[in-house]
């Protein structure tokens, strides 16, 4: 695994953190649907990409090597249906 791939990693759970874990999860719980609705925006926008990114090639090359799932990931990752 790259240095990068470990920040980028890192920071998707950091990312996840600050949106489940911290008080902004009780700001956006109680007060405030802006807070709510930026905790929504991490979860989806912010967190995934840097999971993604920051997976290492062979785990994806595992995962994908499966005879169902190689299939499966080119059709689920087709611009119109995705």
């Amino acid at each position: 695994m790259r240095r990068s791939q470990a920040v980028l990693f890192s920071l998707g759970l950091v990312a996840l953190y600050a949106a489940g874990g911290s008080p902004l999860h009780d700001l956006g719980e109680e007060y405030w649907l802006s807070a709510h609705m930026t905790q929504h925006l991490i979860f989806t926008i912010v967190a995934p990409p840097l999971l993604i990114a920051g997976t290492p090639a062979w785990l994806w090359e595992w995962l994908l090597v499966r005879p169902a799932v190689l299939p499966a990931a080119r059709l689920l990752t087709k611009p119109l249906l995705a």
